[in-house]
């Protein structure tokens, strides 16, 4: 049938100049000779000119465009794939931070020990560095605790931060800092909360993808999400497989040491956007593997805002029990899940979330006075003590507020030797 559009324009027979060399029938130089179809303002590098010099303006002032993110037209285009950079892979991890509540802890700890810490533990690759971020004014049994169980683990670091806010920035500096002490030029970063447990092959797959990225040989940043995994009630050992493109299990940036924010910079929910954006490099791992289990429990804060979640995945038709063997593949026993069952869970004496809120709020004037009394080089001694005291007392009011999280006529029973 005839072409039902009119010609607007004169074919422009230069154009093939791509497709000629694609097809090995023009050589390089000639092709970037060509009008191009994407301009430099577009932000997108012409794909046979990836691997050629920068792209100019009029004015010779280099334009910043974004390379193609498929591997395969690299590999393509400038032959075999760069040396891999040495990086380093942090893990990182937020406890407790702005919790004041023994009760809590005893519980939370349990969770942590006998979830988490095993599922670390059972990595195939333990190439990495798991910075757990804790208050300074933790409760000294939880603290006591928590070094006993860490503390034969050479590879896991107690960061201390003075509020629930200052934790991304100092964990940025800390990643920094360690990432110059050991000559990396990158860093990934990987977040895992504290009740939660992910596969033993998860760690391996992400220095991988991390590895398939830098053979790349282009800048950052990067954004790993692996998509595939289960909600679960441990307690009940009840499970159902999910989506989530961007949980905040496994989520990982890769970044250059200088500068390197982490992946605690972004929310994780909008991470692979704002990523994206950057024109930087998106990986999403799936496939038939469930790379993490997410845990449900009536001590969570998600639990008070939705009351009906761990009904609802208990009842839900397509739950499944997880038996012995799937508990292996995250590094459990069953005995890490009886001995768990036996524990009661604590009942929640308040809404974490309007604790949450209270608690930001008291950090949000802690903050601001610290500010304050940084920056007041010609504050008067006088002035600067009652500044210290006022933040003084907003640190005893931050604790006293968080005591109360569980109710007290829940007694926990005592640990078994």
């Amino acid at each position: 049938m005839p072409w039902p559009y009119e010609q607007v324009g004169r074919f422009d027979a230069d154009r093939m100049r791509a497709v000629e060399y694609r097809y090995g029938l023009l050589p390089v130089e000639d092709a970037a000779k060509s009008n191009q179809l994407l301009q430099p303002e577009s932000g997108v590098r012409p794909y046979w000119m990836l691997g050629e010099p920068p792209i100019t303006d009029d004015e010779g002032a280099l334009v910043e465009t974004a390379p193609l993110l498929i591997a395969q037209s690299v590999a393509e285009v400038e032959g075999p794939p760069r040396q891999t950079p040495d990086f380093l892979h942090v893990f990182a991890t937020r406890h407790g931070i702005g919790v004041f509540d023994e009760d809590w802890f005893e519980y939370r700890q349990r969770m942590f020990e006998l979830l988490t810490l095993a599922s670390v533990e059972a990595q195939t690759s333990q190439a990495f560095v798991w910075v757990i971020g804790i208050d300074r004014a933790m409760p000294e049994s939880a603290r006591k605790r928590l070094e006993a169980m860490v503390g034969e683990h050479p590879n896991i670091e107690l960061l201390e931060v003075e509020l629930k806010r200052d934790f991304r920035l100092d964990l940025a500096r800390w990643v920094r800092k360690e990432g110059r002490r050991r000559g990396a030029d990158w860093v990934m970063t990987t977040r895992i909360d504290d009740d939660d447990v992910i596969h033993t092959g998860l760690v391996e797959r992400l220095q991988e993808e991390a590895r398939n990225f830098l053979a790349l040989g282009r800048g950052g940043p990067a954004a790993i999400s692996a998509v595939s995994g289960c909600r679960w009630i441990p307690r009940e050992r009840l499970a159902r497989r999910v989506f989530h493109h961007s949980l905040g299990l496994g989520l990982s940036t890769i970044e250059q040491v200088e500068g390197a924010r982490t992946v605690y910079y972004y929310n994780h929910m909008s991470i692979m956007d704002s990523v994206f954006a950057q024109g930087g490099y998106i990986k999403c791992i799936g496939d038939d593997t469930a790379w993490w289990m997410y845990s449900i429990s009536r001590i969570s804060d998600q639990q008070a805002v939705n009351p009906d979640r761990y009904d609802k995945l208990a009842e839900h038709k397509k739950t499944f029990f997880v038996d012995d063997e799937t508990l292996r593949l995250y590094g459990m026993e069953s005995g890490h899940l009886a001995a768990l069952a036996r524990v009661p869970e604590p009942v929640l004496a308040d809404i974490p979330e309007q604790l949450t809120k209270r608690g930001l709020d008291l950090e949000a004037v802690i903050h601001r006075l610290r500010t304050e009394l940084k920056h007041g080089k010609d504050l008067e001694e006088s002035e600067r003590q009652r500044i210290r005291d006022e933040i003084a007392m907003l640190h005893r009011q931050r604790r006293e507020l968080h005591q109360g999280l569980v109710k007290k006529d829940i007694a926990l029973p005592e640990k078994q030797s």
